[in-house]
């Protein structure tokens, strides 16, 4: 991936003692139909912070905004059940960049993750103990510059330690 460091290589360096579970283009379905092949070891040792950054592989028709929705609603009842007392945290999709040299060509992006962050925050949002709606932050809401140093869709680098920064994450 084209300009540094990925949110989820961010969040590794900056928690101590971490566990990273993540598989490349995946939906929440996938770690829920997975979840004992994926996730419960690492929840077996009942960590006080769980960040979960998943929802942006979903398409956005209603269907699989609605399916995805349920299936994220299906795996946190499953941490719950094996950790009760951990801290969740769920990261939307992050917006789009406006000048990435794949992805957002044609701006559509924008409006899609959107509607994927609006979607979830609804559905999942009462099951986490914070939901954070990438739009929501300072400076997000229609997007990102990245001067063609990014794909487009994936936020990296520099432009992700201040994403994480201002949603509270990292220092």
């Amino acid at each position: 991936m084209q300009g540094g460091a990925g949110i989820g290589s961010i969040l590794e360096k900056q928690f101590s003692n971490t566990n990273r579970v993540g598989k490349h283009s995946m939906k929440p379905s996938f770690f829920s139909n997975n979840f004992n092949s994926q996730i419960r070891t690492f929840l077996e040792k009942k960590p006080k912070l769980i960040i979960i950054a998943l929802g942006g592989n979903i398409t956005s028709s209603d269907s699989d905004l609605n399916n995805e929705s349920n299936s994220a609603i299906e795996l946190l009842n499953k941490i719950r059940r094996v950790t009760e007392d951990s801290k969740i945290i769920w990261i939307g999709p992050p917006p789009p960049s406006r000048d990435g040299h794949t992805y957002n060509l044609d701006g559509t992006q924008v409006r899609k993750r959107k509607k994927k962050n609006n979607v979830l925050e609804e559905n999942v949002g009462p099951y986490v103990d914070y939901f954070i709606n990438s739009f929501e932050l300072s400076g997000y809401d229609n997007g990102y510059t990245c001067n063609k140093k990014c794909d487009g869709i994936h936020i990296v680098g520099a432009e992700a330690k201040k994403f994480l920064k201002l949603a509270g994450l990292v220092k």
